[in-house]
């Protein structure tokens, strides 16, 4: 029996998302999650303003003339002197306000916070002038670090090393950078303006005690480093498969003196939990409190040093990036403090105490709200701390996608698409769509669609057409089955019964959200997956539904008590592929089309055939469901001014979101690979053959030094199958692997040549044959979240020629200067949003800038030489016209990647973006006029991890 096999559809994966705190893929404004006052209380609070010296309210309100409370308490009241407010930038510059503050006479409530997560380490740091000591439990003897090229080591009582580094800067300040992880005892004395800048956090730690004298500087004017300021920089949160949490940082108590500053790493958020108590045991409650003199807390440094800042300088400010939770107790500050955070007090108050000075920049809920003693030159800015917030419009969270690789004007584009509100634009409710929209001569789309496919179906279809496998599939000639009144709910999803009073879904909608699951088009029929739990199958050119199917692992999860909501805060899809198998069987030529996928967070991988044309279910090839294994992407991260969620499936951090569809062997033998609970598995697309027990990776003959071995790594990328020798992928350690079908290892960027991508996981790989005049040689492109690295394979060795992304702070970098570099600034709050394509020999990254909280702006980077990184503009063309910049904007809304496409001639990709609050996303071609020097190997060009 022979086979060749070729791939037909592009694949899909998805963003899990969180109803419950009205967290959403795309910022809009106003942000309707926010508290929409600088000050709101709980039920039963009030909110208290006293005078100055005068009596009066010396006070100045931004962008909000209302607090949320019932009772509201502020000087001059009598006299008609109350605070007063500024709703525009124009107002405040003209000093001119015809508003004073007002209560909403409404209260808000606050979020569950997750268990306290307490620190069990006993390690003391202590930080002097000039040296830092430690001590293994608070009554050990007291040792100093010794550092060696700016880089010491600490052990534990347990025995395990901490290494921690020293980095100086001009005017003889240094700093002390930690990893993250558990602490006993941080603190720092004796700090003068010439030596100790603070602490940098390098992940999220647990401490049981932060504390410290006044640091009496906070800002770079002498020597710290711009935008850190004396003190502490925390790093944002992130998501690690164990112990299967969101890891931000925890710290029972926290005391800063006088003048320390408290910085972020981004552009993510960091959360600060703060007990509030010695232990979470205790019974003595100690709340937090501030510093004064100059205290910049998440404030750039420039602007916290105005005394009467400006609509500008608060605006500019990023209090998204920070949130305090406090557990007990009171949350105090004192006056000259700067900071721009959401704090939330549930079980206490935000004092502002000899609050001249104090300047307030994001959102705060407690259970009441005083400001005493002077109150003169305060000034409070309202601005929402959500990251991503309910939209109005339709957007995609996916690329545009067409049938076929070759379209010309007037062609279908199609589009995964949702909704965050119902058709009144007001009221909240999720609803999902497959719309499909005419290409236009300039490679845009029109901005009303065909067709709305969800808008087609009725539940009279959906009764007979969407089906579950059979109980006994493996041994029946009937491989599905209508789901009858089991499935009531999943047919008719809008029915009384089947709805819950935290129900995300529009009550008119029966069609789920399909969040990053792209869809893919298969003979005659466009899939697409959503959180309903079904996978389905349209009509590529009216709409119309074909079939849908729901594994009957999803479905029993459908059935159980509020299955629903669980769903939309869950997702049950990964990525989903179409790939069609020729085989000669009994001496005949018999094509079988397949869809592969993934689900449940990678803990369930299948394979159904479908006939050529994909508009009906033929039989169920095979099914592969084992619970508590998951697959790269399971467990979702907080990132990319994005939100994850908590409650995502416990697994493994990584993209593409879900885990990663089976993806086929690029030498067309018909077999496929992938990962599951980080072992290999490879099997027959059609079902033949052994079931595969999974390999577990060892270490191959690569290896950093002669004679050692490869450490296993936690696999965070999907997979490249170019033959059963050569297996890629990109690994939690900033690595990328090669591995044999057996799971033998080899290093491409280990140690072997020396060879770094950086420190961030790899989450997207993609190989391309490079043809020149000097020869063939093999490509691989390792993306994360920052950086698009190009890695060579020429002589038996692999190099890294060139790479080019974002800093940690969104500008642009790249490896060389001959290599371009993205032109973004960090005023823009860039970030890479998409996989890079490759196209003709030429490579096109997509990124986000985000220069608000109300504005974000798709735009596509290159075309590059795959050779070199450097410009290959020449010859090249954007929306079929000359281009004359290698940046481009495509839209409004996040970069969602691009398609490879041949359109109206012309060899390129199409992008698309997801569309804002008043948008519906957009398309935009690059295409190049020239001879293509690029052999694509591998399908997964076509679709986004991100």
């Amino acid at each position: 029996m022979t086979s060749t096999t070729k791939r037909v559809g592009s694949i899909g994966l998805i963003l899990v998302q969180l109803w419950a705190t009205a967290v959403f893929a795309q910022a809009s404004c106003p942000a309707t999650s926010s508290l929409g006052s600088v000050f709101s209380t709980l039920p039963g609070g009030s909110i208290t303003f006293t005078g100055d010296a005068g009596g009066a309210c010396n006070i100045t309100f931004y962008g909000n003339s209302e607090v949320n409370t019932t009772t509201l308490t502020q000087p001059g009241s009598n006299s008609g002197n109350t605070c007063k407010t500024f709703m525009t930038q124009q107002q405040a510059t003209s000093n001119t306000t015809t508003t004073k503050l007002t209560s909403s006479g409404n209260t808000r409530t606050g979020p569950e916070l997750t268990t306290f997560s307490e620190s069990q380490e006993t390690l003391v740091l202590e930080a002097w002038t000039n040296s830092l000591t430690y001590k293994t439990t608070s009554t050990g003897p007291s040792t100093t670090v010794s550092f060696v090229n700016g880089v010491g080591t600490i052990t534990t009582a347990s025995g395990s090393k901490i290494t921690v580094a020293m980095t100086g800067t001009e005017n003889g300040f240094h700093y002390y950078t930690l990893p993250g992880g558990d602490y006993g005892e941080i603190a720092w004395q004796n700090i003068s303006t010439s030596q100790f800048g603070g602490y940098v956090f390098s992940g999220p730690i647990r401490a049981k005690y932060i504390h410290g004298s006044n640091c009496n500087d906070s800002g770079s004017g002498h020597g710290v480093p711009s935008g850190f300021g004396v003190g502490l920089s925390f790093a944002q949160d992130v998501t690690t498969a164990d112990p299967y949490y969101r890891q931000q940082n925890y710290i029972n108590r926290m005391t800063l003196g006088d003048g320390c500053a408290i910085n972020v790493a981004g552009p993510g958020r960091t959360t600060l939990n703060i007990l509030g108590k010695e232990s979470v045991a205790s019974t003595s409650v100690t709340g937090f409190k501030l510093g004064q003199s100059n205290s910049c807390v998440n404030f750039t440094y420039a602007e916290c040093q105005h005394q009467n800042k400006t609509w500008a300088d608060m605006e500019s400010q990023h209090p998204e990036r920070l949130q305090f939770n406090l557990y007990n107790g009171d949350f105090e500050n004192s006056d000259r403090l700067s900071f721009a955070a959401g704090v939330y007090v549930p079980n206490g108050d935000f004092k502002m105490t000899a609050a001249s000075g104090t300047s307030i920049v994001g959102e705060v809920l407690a259970k009441s709200v005083y400001n005493t003693q002077n109150n003169s030159g305060s000034q409070f800015f309202s601005k929402s701390t959500a990251t991503t917030t309910l939209q109005t419009a339709a957007y995609s969270l996916t690329p545009p996608v067409t049938a076929g690789s070759v379209v010309n004007t007037g062609d279908f584009v199609y589009r995964a698409m949702q909704n965050d509100y119902r058709a009144d634009g007001v009221t909240p409710g999720t609803s999902g769509h497959l719309k499909a929209f005419t290409l236009n001569a300039d490679s845009t789309h029109s901005t009303t669609p065909s067709w709305d496919a969800a808008a087609l179906m009725t539940t009279t279809q959906r009764a007979s057409l969407i089906k579950t496998e059979t109980d006994s599939w493996a041994s029946s000639t009937v491989d599905f089955q209508t789901l009858g009144s089991s499935g009531a709910c999943v047919i008719d999803p809008t029915a009384t019964a089947c709805r819950q009073s935290n129900d995300p879904r529009d009550p008119t909608s029966l069609v789920g959200v399909p969040w990053r699951v792209v869809p893919i088009v298969v003979g005659d029929s466009v899939l697409f997956a959503t959180d309903d739990g079904v996978l389905y199958s349209i009509n590529k050119q009216t709409g119309a539904l074909n079939w849908g199917w729901i594994p009957r692992a999803v479905l029993s999860m459908a059935n159980e008590t509020g299955s629903a909501v669980t769903m939309a805060t869950r997702h049950p899809w990964g990525q989903i592929n179409g790939m069609t198998v020729i085989k000669s069987e009994s001496g005949t030529q018999v094509t079988r089309t397949y869809i592969t996928g993934t689900a449940l967070g990678g803990q369930l991988h299948f394979a159904i055939e479908v006939s050529t044309d994909a508009a009906s279910l033929v039989r169920v090839a095979w099914i592969d469901m084992v619970s508590g294994e998951y697959s790269p992407g399971s467990l979702i991260p907080y990132m990319d001014n994005r939100s994850g969620n908590e409650n995502s499936w416990p697994g493994v951090v990584g993209r593409p979101y879900g885990g990663a569809a089976p993806t086929g062997n690029l030498a067309e033998d018909g077999k496929v690979a992938y990962v599951r609970g980080n072992k290999l598995f490879i099997r027959e697309v059609d079902g033949s053959g052994t079931a595969p027990a999974g390999v577990t990776f060892t270490s191959g003959s690569e290896a950093p030094v002669a004679g050692a071995s490869v450490p296993v790594p936690t696999v965070t990328s999907n997979l490249a199958y170019r033959d059963d020798s050569n297996i890629y992928f990109g690994a939690g350690d900033g690595k990328v692997y090669s591995s044999t079908s057996s799971g033998s290892l080899g290093s491409l960027s280990a140690g072997v040549a020396g060879v770094s991508l950086g420190t961030d996981p790899v989450w997207y790989v993609n190989t391309s044959r490079l043809v020149s005049s000097s020869g063939s040689a093999l490509m691989l492109m390792a993306q994360t979240k920052r950086r698009v690295n190009m890695l060579k394979f020429t002589n038996d060795a692999w190099s890294l020629v060139w790479w080019t992304g974002l800093a940690t702070d969104g500008t642009g970098e790249s490896s060389a200067a001959a290599v371009e570099k993205i032109t973004a600034a960090s005023s823009e709050n860039a970030y890479l949003s998409a996989p890079a394509s490759i196209t003709s020999g030429g490579v096109v990254l997509y990124y986000t800038t985000k220069p608000s909280s109300c504005v974000s702006n798709a735009y596509a980077f290159g075309p590059l030489k795959l050779e070199d990184g450097s410009s290959a503009i020449s010859n090249s063309q954007f929306k079929l016209d000359t281009m004359n910049s290698l940046t481009n904007r495509i839209g409004d809304g996040e970069a969602t990647g691009g398609t490879q496409v041949k359109i109206n001639g012309k060899q390129g990709v199409l992008t698309g973006s997801s569309g804002t609050s008043t948008s519906s996303g957009q398309t935009a071609a690059i295409t190049r006029n020239t001879t293509s020097n690029h052999q694509r190997l591998n399908w997964r060009e076509l679709t986004n991890f991100f």
